[in-house]
């Protein structure tokens, strides 16, 4: 979630309070725009696979008074996505419960756990989670073949793929330009 804060001089914000229904006109359609701005960021910066991340961006007003608006995963009836923040930020993934994280290979779908009896594999000084292949009697005779299934890693660098802040950056002085002209109205 990203809180939007624009620093409005007092004279600006009293002449904005006076019309509050006008000020959350603003502040809706420009929240609106912006994350309709983000899912296309989500889409042209992140492999999108499921599109979890992109439906659930949206926005909403807090407060009468002040009026907060925010957007991003999680806010109003958007549901959070947890992996939101490392995609933005980048960052460390360590395991939390067990010794190593496991990463499917190409072509493998699920999770290792759903893979029955895999067996550690080292191979070039990486580890991985494999599994034997072909029948009791083909590996007694040799016929039989090893798959990697999953690499096994202490620690994965996620690298700042930023969808949000670009978004933010551009858009920042779009509401400014706004609250200015509804200012000067009033």
């Amino acid at each position: 979630m990203i809180d939007v804060k624009v620093e409005v001089d007092e004279q600006r914000m009293k002449a904005l309070a006076s019309v509050p229904e006008r000020w959350r006109n603003i502040l809706s359609r420009w929240l609106g725009e912006t994350a309709g701005d983000i899912k296309q960021e989500i889409r042209s910066v992140l492999h999108v696979r499921t599109g979890h991340m992109w439906r659930n961006v949206g926005w909403t007003i807090r407060g009468d008074s002040e009026m907060i608006g925010e957007v991003g995963t999680g806010v109003g009836f958007a549901k959070n996505v947890v992996y939101a923040r490392i995609h933005e930020h980048g960052g460390d993934i360590t395991p939390k419960k067990t010794r190593a994280l496991t990463i499917p290979l190409p072509g493998v779908k699920g999770v290792a756990k759903n893979y029955g009896k895999l067996f550690i594999l080292k191979k070039e000084g990486r580890a991985f989670l494999a599994k034997k292949e072909g029948g009791f009697i083909k590996r007694l005779f040799g016929k039989g073949s090893v798959k990697a299934l999953f690499l096994l890693a202490t620690r994965v660098t996620i690298p700042a793929r930023p969808y949000a802040k670009p978004v933010m950056d551009k858009r920042g002085p779009i509401l400014e330009q706004r609250i200015e002209a509804v200012a000067k109205e009033i």
